[in-house]
């Protein structure tokens, strides 16, 4: 199995659960190369391994994991992204922060996560 799909087939199998250590936060804005800014101001990475991977677009939450020492601007990376089942099973897990609590998770397909919207959809019509 080509390495891309056993990083995406890892993360769409298993639910993510926070550690001690790691937190659970909203994307606020894309800084570029891998940089994203969360709700709490703190500036994290998304690993090599989830390039072209995954697309983590604003207002997606994320499981990350901050740095022990500092020692540039990055503050952490990010664990894990979460998808509409994995935020439905933190609820019932009661492990799901009360700052994120809205009444409804939004029905979202869930390729959004997974796709490239820069790339045009083929369809069957245009074929022919």
């Amino acid at each position: 199995m080509p390495p891309k799909k056993k990083v995406l087939q890892t993360l769409t199998a298993t639910f993510s659960e926070p550690t001690e250590n790691q937190s659970i936060v909203q994307i606020k804005e894309t800084r570029g190369g891998g940089l994203y800014l969360t709700d709490n101001d703190l500036l994290v990475k998304l690993p090599t391994k989830f390039h072209k991977v995954i697309w983590v677009k604003r207002k997606t939450y994320v499981i990350i994991e901050l740095y022990k020492e500092k020692t540039t601007k990055v503050d952490g990376d990010i664990v894990s992204a979460l998808f509409p089942d994995d935020i439905k099973y933190l609820r019932s897990k009661n492990m799901w922060p009360d700052k994120y609590h809205v009444k409804e998770v939004e029905e979202e397909d869930e390729d959004e996560y997974l796709r490239n919207s820069n790339h045009l959809e083929s369809s069957d019509d245009e074929s022919q």
